[in-house]
């Protein structure tokens, strides 16, 4: 789910802002994604200094244009939250700063960990592991959704399941019968 979410949040960001796919790398990577400045060569001509000119002034619109627009997804980020999932953020300690600074990327970063932590901050590894043991067993192909993909996140999932030591015979089968 989360995921997905991801994903729309960067089709829309690429459809709505100026240089949205910028802003879809850093929604992708959790983090602020900038290009590395351009090199002065030694001893440049004055072509080379104004081309190089250019570069930075284009790099540094750039930047700011992304900073501009990573700040406008956090208000869409919590406006796509449920309450409970805005009740958890809130009662951060992070979040009072989160908010003044508008910081997208430390707000997807709780929302990840929250939404595969189950809001315990990895304090409840069993409701965990039979929460995934739970989503093998009910793990549908998706309505046009390529098989191939499908069973690559189902091996996906049995590998973190297999990972923690837990027993998959009796979940391939149900799964299996449920696919008949």
């Amino acid at each position: 789910m989360y995921v997905k979410t991801i994903e729309k949040l960067g089709l829309y960001a690429s459809t709505h802002f100026k240089n949205g796919s910028d802003v879809k790398k850093c929604l992708k990577k959790i983090a602020l994604v900038t290009m590395p400045p351009p090199v002065l060569p030694q001893d440049p001509t004055d072509n080379n200094r104004k081309v190089w000119e250019y570069h930075m002034a284009d790099l540094l619109r750039t930047e700011c244009i992304l900073q501009r627009n990573v700040n406008n997804m956090f208000v869409i980020l919590m406006s796509l939250c449920d309450s409970g999932m805005k009740s958890h953020v809130e009662s951060c300690s992070d979040y009072a700063q989160m908010d003044d600074d508008l910081d997208t990327i430390k707000l997807l970063a709780m929302i990840k960990k929250l939404v595969y932590s189950g809001g315990t901050h990895e304090l409840n590894v069993r409701h965990n592991k039979a929460m995934a043991q739970m989503s093998l067993m009910n793990l549908f192909q998706d309505r046009f959704q390529d098989i191939y993909k499908s069973m690559a996140s189902t091996r996906q999932l049995e590998k973190c399941v297999m990972s923690w030591g837990l027993g998959l015979g009796h979940l391939l089968r149900t799964q299996r019968q449920k696919n008949i």
